[in-house]
């Protein structure tokens, strides 16, 4: 068995840290501006809305859009292994996934914030 890159208490506790600030901004804008209830985005909204906040405002925005994809990364490493075999005749690729890992939530939790800014993507800037 391979070395891992990173152990997978790591992997799981820095992909949940990359994922909730993109899950907290995604649901409380959801409750917000969809459904009228600004209790969690109250608490976030300076750091969009005032000016002196201009500079942290991208940072966050970087972590809100990336963090989710490096999450996903970093865990998918920990729940596949992917093996190459190169014979004469035949070239085998063999995925082995890792079926009940607690990963897998961040890799679900990741990939929904994902979904959900793409398709708010398509919804804001293609209307047809």
């Amino acid at each position: 068995m391979k070395k891992q890159f990173i152990s997978q208490p790591i992997a799981l506790l820095s992909g949940w840290l990359l994922v909730i600030p993109s899950l907290y901004f995604i649901l409380s804008a959801l409750l917000n501006y969809e459904f009228g209830i600004p209790g969690l985005w109250s608490s976030i909204e300076s750091i969009f809305e005032k000016p002196g906040n201009k500079q942290l405002g991208l940072n966050i925005n970087l972590l809100i859009l990336f963090g989710p994809l490096v999450a996903i990364l970093i865990n998918l490493t920990q729940v596949m292994n992917v093996a190459f075999k190169k014979d004469v005749s035949s070239f085998n690729l063999e995925v082995e996934l890792k079926r009940y890992s607690s990963n897998w939530m961040v890799i679900a939790a990741g990939s929904l914030c994902l979904a959900s800014l793409f398709l708010y993507l398509l919804g804001e800037n293609f209307n047809c």
